[in-house]
């Protein structure tokens, strides 16, 4: 395996952007929330997102909005406009708000430590999104089931096309700003899907750094493909300059949006004849490129969009001094063309129903909250 350095990505200070919102009145208007005492009742919520202009952060932020208007809760957004000065003076002006929950979404593993320091000396309980922050519970994907679940999809494709290591390079971009909590995702998949297609040198996961560029001469590449549609598509065309075109590619990222990008520099490059991507989040640019016979695989589906109840959830499940799991995490599926007509009603991009939570995640049902939502399988 042979590793090369790889220029840390540059962060852009973007502006503070307020996204607050009304919740319901708190006479009449605000329903049942079963035996929790009414000093420990979730009411106010303060929710720092990574990122207000990328779709899918900016789709997730409202619908947790939404989720709370629902229930009568509060939920106030932040956006840290994918800095960490910004995350970090957001950490203060929620603090200083004094919610009943504080829920961030780090946009870089760097600002984590501060942010940790501030949420402590302030006493509110929170919780972490995505990216672990010290002192908070943890909800995010089970990043090596959902990685694992794509290497299946994807092997099985690639062994029905003849495709191996001999003729096949495969590219993971990660997220470098996001850390190892993240980009496990994509180290995890690479290590599985070489795993069970012949031909690949076999590699694990803790063999590719953040700083690994070529991870197997001729049959592996990582590139930093960031979170939006510009970085995807400019490390992806960066990465096929340095791939033969004889040969077929598999792009795999840490998000859709990403993988938007990914697609377009290999059709651009005339290149989508002999590919698949993946990537996460099932989107509609996802489901819509599946339908449409695009070379879109798969994309692991954590039903993102509604991790605003779960997070409600498990809020008023800390406010009840319950003692979470080291990871709480949403129902997961990889979605296909195969099988998205049972996740999404056919001819449609929105969820009808999602699978049981996993077994660890289970507590959540205690609370009650999901049961207003009737999604989810077992609520």
């Amino acid at each position: 395996m042979t590793i090369r350095p790889r220029v840390a990505a540059v962060l852009v200070v973007s502006t503070l952007i307020w996204a607050g919102m009304t919740s319901c009145s708190s006479d009449g208007g605000r329903p049942d929330t079963g035996a929790l005492p009414a000093h420990r009742e979730l009411k106010r919520v303060a929710y720092a997102a990574p990122n207000m202009t990328t779709q899918i952060y900016a789709g997730q932020a409202d619908n947790f909005v939404k989720a709370g208007r629902r229930i009568g809760v509060e939920v106030k957004v932040y956006d840290n406009s994918a800095d960490a000065a910004t995350a970090i003076t957001n950490a203060n002006l929620m603090v200083a708000q004094k919610p009943d929950l504080l829920v961030e979404f780090a946009p870089v593993a760097d600002a984590t430590s501060r942010i940790s320091a501030i949420f402590k000396r302030s006493g509110i309980p929170c919780i972490a999104v995505n990216v672990r922050i010290e002192g908070c519970a943890f909800f995010n994907f089970d990043q090596k089931y959902l990685a694992r679940a794509q290497a299946e999809v994807i092997a099985a494709k690639m062994k029905a096309k003849g495709w191996d290591g001999t003729n096949t390079t495969v590219v993971i971009e990660q997220a470098s700003k996001l850390g190892p909590s993240v980009n496990i995702a994509v180290t995890w998949f690479y290590q599985e899907l070489v795993s069970m297609v012949p031909g690949f040198e076999t590699i694990t996961s803790d063999q590719i750094t953040a700083a690994t560029t070529t991870i197997a001469e001729g049959q592996g590449l990582q590139v930093d493909g960031g979170t939006d549609i510009d970085s995807g598509f400019s490390a992806t065309s960066q990465a096929l300059q340095t791939i033969p075109a004889d040969r077929n590619v598999v792009v795999y990222t840490v998000n859709d949006d990403t993988t938007v990008g990914a697609l377009r520099a290999l059709t651009t490059a005339r290149r989508d004849g002999r590919a698949m991507v993946a990537g996460y989040g099932a989107t509609k640019p996802a489901i819509d490129a599946m339908r449409s016979g695009a070379p879109w695989v798969s994309s692991a589906k954590g039903f993102w969009e509604e991790w605003g109840q779960f997070l409600l959830a498990m809020g008023t499940a800390l406010l009840r001094g319950v003692e979470p799991p080291d990871l709480t995490a949403p129902p997961m599926i990889a979605v296909t063309p195969e099988n998205m007509d049972s996740v999404y009603a056919p001819g449609m991009t929105k969820v009808t129903r999602m699978p049981a939570l996993p077994e660890s995640s289970k507590y959540l049902l205690e609370t009650g909250i999901l049961q207003k939502f009737g999604n989810v399988e077992g609520a």
